[in-house]
């Protein structure tokens, strides 16, 4: 018997006619279906030199044995795909696709200032790599259909696999205050630790302005200015200054700012113009970096993310904006660089390239969006003798830099980052990728999946092939299935398409009698359908709470690039806090846990606090109501100037408690060291206890902490 030249698993193509009737052949492709070729993959050997080839057809697939003298071998499966045939009919050559990894699609940029024309949202376009009749196989690689689709995910095979959690890495001397934890420690958690350098590089800036002779800040008044901007946000006025009035309206009482927060205007102005996040003797140097003053926050902010966040199976990538209305970049004060998104929420700005954990939705890598040039340049680089990697698979590769020690982890994207190259490169770092597909179509079989016939709304496909050595699954979902509209195309290395829950969309319609009714519009979906759909979306979730919720950008309005922008990176180190406070503790009010947070930002015990602060505290606080009733020497300082513990002397003297240490307890003796839960902080740093308030009997115990933690739990007992 003859050995027929094509062998089993190899891509065929043959002229349509041969293998379809004429009416198949029209109702697939009216236009073209005189010189339609088609493809194919050998299933097996017939007689003589025929080979048995399974053929598809839109939504036709057959069988069928073939002559081996008129199939052409496209590619196969132990060699590199050879080129694929000519057609014989000449066919337009359709436009370029985009091969910036979809920058083009969501990512419209120029160089230019405000008053440049705003690029449109792109379409959808049809730009692929293979003619009409061709378009399985675009650039060379086959894409093969798989009639049952995706039964075992190829994550499934990985460790560690499963849809693991996120969790938090706490420091040790916190890790045990599960209970405990308040707003205020979520957001240290949160917060870079870059708080004392900020004090440091601050006063440098004063100390080089020699018209600004006063007092050195302090950390204290540094974070009580970051309070006092969440304040505003929670009432907001006309002014700035307005903040600080002191006589009430007929309609609303006055804020009175400096009263009950203890920091004037115009110190509060002061720390603003001065206050820097960066050092300020680098800008003495020549060709200073132009995102300097910024820069040192989005590094620290992205260390400290790896440092105490352990994000969970899903990672999303996408883009979030920051409002600029102020200068042009021809001016000093300008931002370096402004991105202008029309459909954004808020179209003119910097653009900050992020990824957030899917479960969770805390934020764990930012870039700062520097230019078309700049972003190019950028590494990762290419290896010897590979194509050039495109600016958003370049991204995708430096935000999962720093988590590669997580193996099974899924990146999703949408459109701006989701390309084959994009697909592949970070299977290779060990990361799988879904992605929804529009523009970068390089290599994916775009024109064939949007042409393709499907019956309802809903409808999928899926095809696959290999890419040096990496499988792809590309599936399409019929949504929203109406004539002119483009279907949902997605590129994965991960993923079922078995069937699940079908999608609800609410949605109204009218009654015979004028009354409108509320209904669900069912739409069947698959497993990588619904994955994406549920993942696909947390920045944006993350951008409304920032930007709508604790509204920090919207009510700080400055004219300077690097203040506006420092604005947002606060916003996203306090969304964070509030989506970690989430994830351990469950629901969370959001305006309850920025009030909280506010309170402890703006009443803080960090070295530089005025003793007027208790006055403060005891008037506005209601943990500090209590000292109020031990009369006008608990809360009102005397003329002569008071050391600590003088102050404590005074104050023990005029109480009813009598305060021990810990370890004069008989229990405690053998202990090296001894500390127990406040009673008032909830902290496990108490040294001491009260001899009134404690029932040793019955193993009861009231502790506080003592003068050398810093705090005033001491204090309050013995004023209470």
């Amino acid at each position: 018997m003859a050995e027929p030249k094509c062998q089993k698993g190899d891509i065929v193509s043959i002229h349509g006619m041969k293998i379809f009737s004429k009416v198949e052949m029209q109702g697939a492709d009216p236009d073209g279906w005189r010189t339609l070729i088609l493809t194919g993959r050998v299933t097996g050997r017939a007689g003589g030199r025929k080979a048995m080839v399974m053929w598809n057809l839109g939504s036709i697939q057959v069988e069928r044995e073939v002559g081996s003298r008129a199939l052409t071998v496209v590619s196969r499966p132990s060699a590199a795909a050879a080129p694929p045939p000519p057609p014989s009919a000449p066919v337009p050559a359709p436009p370029a696709p985009s091969e910036d990894g979809g920058s083009g699609s969501d990512m419209d940029i120029d160089d230019g200032d405000e008053d440049l024309e705003a690029v449109p949202d792109p379409e959808p376009q049809d730009a692929d790599d293979a003619p009409l009749n061709e378009s399985l196989v675009p650039g060379g690689l086959a894409w093969m259909p798989e009639p049952d689709g995706i039964q075992i995910c190829p994550r499934a095979t990985s460790v560690p696999r499963g849809k693991f959690g996120t969790r938090l890495k706490w420091p040790r001397n916190v890790s045990e205050l599960s209970v405990a934890k308040k707003p205020i420690d979520y957001w240290n958690l949160m917060m870079p630790d870059i708080i004392d350098k900020v004090v440091n590089w601050s006063n440098d800036a004063l100390r080089r302005d020699r018209r600004a002779r006063v007092q050195p800040f302090s950390k204290h008044e540094i974070v009580k200015w970051i309070g006092i901007c969440f304040a505003m946000t929670m009432q907001p006025v006309r002014t700035r200054r307005n903040y600080w009035a002191t006589m009430d309206t007929r309609l609303f009482p006055a804020p009175r700012f400096g009263e009950r927060f203890g920091m004037g205007a115009t110190r509060f102005d002061l720390i603003t113009k001065f206050i820097c996040f960066h050092n300020p003797i680098l800008e003495d140097v020549a060709n200073p970096d132009p995102w300097l003053r910024i820069r040192y926050f989005v590094d620290s902010f992205n260390m400290a993310r790896y440092k105490f966040v352990m994000p969970g199976w899903a990672l999303v990538i996408d883009e979030s904006t920051t409002k600029w209305r102020g200068l042009g970049d021809w001016y000093d004060l300008g931002m370096p660089h402004i991105t202008k998104i029309p459909r954004k929420p808020e179209p003119i700005g910097l653009e900050i390239k992020d990824m957030c954990d899917g479960t969770s939705h805390i934020m764990l890598h930012l870039e700062i969006m520097e230019g078309k040039d700049i972003m190019k340049e950028k590494g990762p680089d290419n290896e010897p003798g590979e194509i050039k990697l495109s600016e958003g698979t370049k991204h995708c590769l430096r935000a999962i830099m720093r988590f590669k020690d997580g193996a099974g982890r899924v990146v999703m994207g949408d459109s701006a980052f989701a390309s084959v190259q994009t697909a592949v490169a970070l299977k290779k770092a060990g990361f799988y990728f879904l992605g929804n597909l529009k523009g970068a179509s390089k290599l994916y079989p775009k024109r064939h999946l949007q042409t393709m016939p499907m019956q309802f709304r809903g409808q999928t496909a899926t095809f696959t092939a290999q890419k040096d050595g990496v499988g792809l699954i590309a599936h399409v979902w019929n949504d929203p299935g109406k004539p002119g509209k483009p279907r949902k195309t997605f590129v994965s290395t991960y993923g079922l398409t078995s069937a699940v829950a079908d999608a609800k969309r609410p949605r109204k319609r009218k009654r015979a009698d004028g009354t409108w009714e509320q209904y669900f519009l069912s739409v069947p979906r698959t497993q990588i359908v619904k994955d994406y759909m549920t993942h696909a979306g947390c920045i944006d979730r993350h951008n409304r709470v920032r930007m709508d919720g604790i509204r920090l950008e919207r009510t700080m309005e400055f004219k300077t690039w690097h203040l506006r922008c420092l604005t947002s990176l606060l916003g996203f180190v306090a969304t964070d806090a509030f989506y970690a406070m989430r994830l351990e503790q469950g629901p969370v009010e959001l305006d309850e846990f920025m009030e909280a947070l506010t309170e402890s930002l703006i009443f803080n015990m960090y070295p530089g606090r005025p003793e007027t602060d208790h006055d403060l505290r005891s008037r506005f606080n209601p943990l500090f109501q209590a000292a109020e009733h031990v009369g006008e020497a608990a809360i009102v300082l005397t003329d002569e100037v008071e050391t600590d513990a003088q102050r404590r002397e005074r104050l023990m003297a005029a109480c009813k408690h009598t305060i021990m240490q810990l370890r004069l307890l008989p229990k405690y003796k053998e202990a090296p060291k001894v500390t127990l839960t406040c009673g008032f902080c909830k902290r496990q740093t108490a040294c001491f206890y009260c001899v009134q308030c404690s029932r040793i009997p019955d193993g009861r115990i009231f502790a506080v902490c003592g003068p050398a933690t810093k705090k005033q739990c001491m204090s309050i007992h013995c004023a209470s």
